[in-house]
């Protein structure tokens, strides 16, 4: 005997019948796991932060990642301006910044 719920699909024992019910939730569910592979493999591609490597020593390794974007002239003077910028900001890299008692209010 058939039934049907609130959304109109035919039921049988339980279930619901028809391509969507049976099938069609499995492509549904397949198709979004491609926009995501493409991008895992998508993120392999992406160099590191210049500004994270230079703050780590890394000085060398930013400036050819620069080099590929802007060529050897704009590498030269984004290290430069990276590290201008990185001597002027205070350095708090710990976690007591999150129970102080100004940033500890929104959470």
């Amino acid at each position: 005997m058939q039934s049907r719920d609130f959304t109109g699909w035919p039921r049988q024992n339980g279930e619901v019948q028809g391509w969507n019910g049976q099938i069609g939730w499995r492509w549904m569910f397949g198709v979004t796991a491609i926009p995501a592979l493409v991008f895992l493999a998508a993120g392999f591609a992406i160099p590191e932060s210049p500004r994270w490597l230079v703050k780590n020593g890394a000085r060398i390794k930013a400036h050819d990642i620069l080099a590929r974007i802007a060529g050897h002239n704009g590498a030269d003077h984004e290290v430069r301006e990276i590290e201008i910028s990185l001597g002027a900001e205070p350095c708090r890299d710990n976690w007591t910044l999150l129970v102080e008692s100004e940033t500890f209010k929104p959470l």
